[in-house]
């Protein structure tokens, strides 16, 4: 059949009437031309197959015939219509197929934004204008013997804007549940906050006992030895309580973007990206962070509605106010502003001071609408999520410094610190306990001390089954604990204390100054040595200067930025002078993020045999057992060294109100 003719069925009566309706409503000469065209299109040759009439028709016929529907999309509101919607693609078509496909036929004409389903694409447009053109170049073209048409359709609404009609107009039941509008941000941030405490530590006490069965049924795959012999009543402690349960986050991160209503909010993002929702809720019911926190955030939200600058949308990847973060301590708070690469150098210029202006006016304080202090303020831009973090330091000071144990650290805006610091303070007690160092160190209370404290609550969350035999059990574990760790530390002529994942240095600090009181009190015999290792530089620096406004000197503990797996693989070149690690009793903790570590840290460790006492620190202990089953599997040629033992698991609430606990992971060999 030649090219510019096509096979198809018989012309309908539904059709021909159509052709009709489409002559009698358009009184306009162009569409009159085009219907003339259409009448001009004769029927070439007509025969019987099967019964069936086939007609062969002129392209041309059926161009034109096509072409008529442009009715429907002129008479649209061309003022609101700038995107179109194409269909009848071929369904195994990638999106760069379609894209390639659609690029030649608008040759070079500019659009926004391309997204493709199956056999639907949709093209959005700078203007109307546009979108119309654009809809005549496509509409009737054919592609993998398809003919394609193409339509103007409504602008894809703004995300956050009507979600409600959305979800009731879903006819499928599933998408009405992944629909679900979340309204409050305490169901998003702060599940939990509506048990009493008693009742969330008892519900995190099981998640821990369920979490424990997991990594032991994991360990007997791995053919751990002695896998058998663990069990919950042994190795799972009661979990420690938080001291703080409300207004306890120093840190938070909150989204800029628009509510439900469409309006300019800054506060957590309640949509989920794959269900195609982006929406913010505001903070005013959280209980987790301060009323000063919120302050801020409330005035930030003003300032960005008179800022005239858009907020950023992530799927148009569009405007300029991305995210707000405020870090406080007690007299300090930093404030970190990200937004998207500005075009005018000079109009970034001006937001910034005028961000200043607002955020550093010392009348805050007093201002009965703001009531807020902020002593520091960044900048960050940031196009995508995983570009390299820089941030400017536009206003105030450059740090802010908080105080665990008496000690007071210096924190950088990109430095890890823990978000609970109160909870933190238990946590490192709890790490300082399990190291083994001291049973007691003047000035840091110890785990011992933190389980006699809440002894009674901590008791509410054991299971009730056997109770008595499981506390029994634990008690004989501390005591075996506590006379190994006797033994280690008369033993052995010095320690070696590494800080794996140091951040600014308080883990390793606190860990020091605890063993310097010891020393003074001769509970800790020997010399200690300590390093500390992390990836990001500007919290190295922190560690350092921390740890030299704290007491401890470089010929004690030393801090290197760098991957562990590189500074292990010669570690006596980083490590103090006069530490020699054949007459030493190495201890480390591993505090990771929250995704786990990497696997070559593992092998790292289990290489250095002269690492006998591992404390695994997880905020993430579901993510954390693939590293715990590694650090205790079969030597092999993939897993070198002699594998780990597992002693104890000691739960500590850091982040009450919410699902999540830390792990305090103890591993022996």
């Amino acid at each position: 059949m030649d090219n510019d003719v096509c096979e198809v069925p018989t012309v309908s009566e539904e059709v021909k009437k159509k052709s009709v309706e489409v002559k009698t409503e358009v009184p306009d000469e162009n569409t009159a031309e085009q219907a003339d065209k259409a009448a001009k299109c004769t029927e070439v040759k007509t025969e019987s197959a099967g019964g069936v009439e086939t007609t062969e028709v002129k392209m041309e016929a059926e161009s034109a015939e096509v072409k008529t529907e442009d009715k429907a999309i002129v008479d649209c509101d061309e003022a609101a219509f700038d995107r179109v919607q194409i269909q009848n693609l071929n369904k195994y078509m990638s999106y760069k197929q379609v894209k390639t496909f659609l690029n030649k036929i608008l040759d070079g004409m500019p659009y926004r934004k391309l997204r493709h389903f199956s056999d639907t694409a949709y093209l959005s447009f700078q203007s109307p204008a546009e979108a119309q053109k654009a809809a005549r170049l496509i509409d009737g073209q054919i592609m993998k013997q398809k003919t394609i048409t193409a339509r103007l359709v409504e602008p894809e609404p703004l995300k956050g804007h009507d979600i409600t009609k959305r979800a009731n107009n879903d006819d499928n039941e599933s998408d009405r549940k992944r629909a679900k509008i979340i309204t409050s941000a305490k169901d998003i941030v702060t599940p939990l906050s509506d048990m009493s405490y008693e009742k969330q530590l008892e519900t995190k006490q099981s998640d821990c006992t369920n979490l424990t069965r997991n990594l032991f049924r994991q360990m007997g795959k791995a053919n751990i030895e002695n896998h058998y012999s663990y069990s919950v009543a042994r190795n799972l402690k009661r979990i420690i309580p938080s001291p703080a349960h409300r207004a306890y986050r120093n840190k938070c991160e909150f989204t800029v973007g628009r509510n439900t209503e469409g309006e300019t909010t800054v506060g957590f993002v309640g949509g989920r990206f794959a269900a195609d929702m982006h929406y913010v809720v505001p903070t005013d019911d959280c209980d987790n962070i301060s009323d000063h926190m919120k302050r801020i955030v409330k005035a930030f939200e003003n300032f960005v509605k008179e800022s005239g600058l858009p907020t950023f949308n992530e799927f148009e990847r569009v405007g300029c106010w991305k995210m707000l973060t405020v870090r406080e301590f007690l007299g300090d708070c930093m404030v970190i502003a990200t937004v998207f690469p500005f075009d005018d150098a000079e109009l970034e210029k001006q937001m910034k001071q005028r961000l200043v202006d607002f955020l550093l006016d010392p009348r805050n304080f007093t201002n009965p609408d703001r009531r807020f202090r902020i002593t520091s303020v960044y900048w960050q831009v940031q196009k995508n999520a995983s570009d390299p973090t820089v941030y400017e330091n536009i206003g105030g000071t450059t740090y802010i410094y908080e105080r665990l144990h008496g000690m007071r650290f210096r924190v950088s805006p990109g430095a890890f610190f823990q978000t609970n610091s109160r909870g933190a303070e238990v946590l490192f007690s709890t790490i300082i306990s399990a190291c083994g160092f001291t049973q007691e160190a003047n000035g840091i209370s110890t785990n011992e001390a933190s389980n006699d404290d809440h002894k009674s609550e901590a008791m509410e969350v054991v299971p009730s089954e056997n109770c008595k035999k499981e506390v029994e059990k634990e008690e004989a574990v501390d005591s075996n604990v506590s006379e190994s760790i006797t033994e280690v530390v008369e033993s052995k002529d010095s320690t070696v204390f590494l800080d794996i994942c140091c951040g600014v240095g308080t883990i390793g600090i606190c860990v020091a100054k605890s063993v310097q009181n010891a020393t003074k009190t001769k509970k800790f015999v020997g010399k200690f040595y300590g390093l500390g290792v992390e990836m990001i530089p500007e919290a190295i620096e922190d560690a350092k200067k921390n740890a030299a406004a704290n007491g401890i000197g470089d010929d004690q503990f030393r801090f290197v930025a760098a991957k562990a797996e590189d500074v292990f693989r010669d570690l006596r070149y980083s490590l103090p002078p006069g530490a020699d690690l054949n007459k030493a009793n190495v201890v480390g903790v591993l505090d990771p993020p929250r995704a786990g570590m990497h696997e070559r840290v593992i092998f790292t460790c289990r290489e250095m045999g002269k690492l006998n006492r591992l404390i695994f620190v997880s905020c993430d202990p579901k993510a954390a057992l693939k590293n715990i089953v590694d650090l205790c599997r079969p030597r092999s040629r993939k897993y070198e060294g002699e594998p780990f033992k597992l002693e104890t698991i000691q739960p500590v609430d850091m982040f009450p109100q919410t699902k999540h606990f830390e792990w305090v992971v103890t591993l022996v060999r």
